[in-house]
């Protein structure tokens, strides 16, 4: 609350939200989609001329998503989470995994986050292992 007038503070825009409600709305005869054409629309809509480190760490600021990097179990990448509200990226330090880049990473914890989203839009498209292929195929 707005301690001044009483009224609610406004709400944060859910950037991440507005872009899969719009990709749904122009694509659900084609649900679920293609993860290559739902790559290429993120890559239009959040206006990213290059896909690489330092632009996808402003993305999540952008997005309202916790960011961060450092030590995860072996073999483990990346980490997301999405709870209450609150979405969160975890990378790991030591990306020494054959064709595992850091960009790479990112986009497919961001296809993961991006599948609660769909889920809550009731237009989920996997769970499991087949989200797992399809967040390695948007990446």
């Amino acid at each position: 609350m707005d301690s001044l007038n009483n009224n609610p503070a406004p709400a944060t825009p859910d950037r991440l939200a507005d872009f899969c409600r719009v990709f749904l709305s122009e694509n659900r005869a084609q649900w679920p989609p293609d993860e290559n054409s739902l790559a290429t629309h993120f890559v239009e809509f959040f206006k990213l001329q290059f896909v690489e480190r330092e632009s996808l760490k402003r993305v999540c600021q952008d997005l309202n998503i916790k960011f961060s990097e450092g030590q995860l179990p072996k073999g483990m990448k990346g980490y997301n989470h999405c709870y209450n509200g609150e979405r969160t990226i975890m990378i790991a330090t030591d990306q020494f995994v054959p064709g595992a880049s850091f960009e790479h990473t990112i986009l497919h914890e961001l296809r993961e986050l991006m599948e609660y989203v769909f889920r809550d839009l009731g237009a989920e498209t996997s769970t499991g292992a087949e989200l797992e292929k399809r967040a390695e195929q948007f990446a």
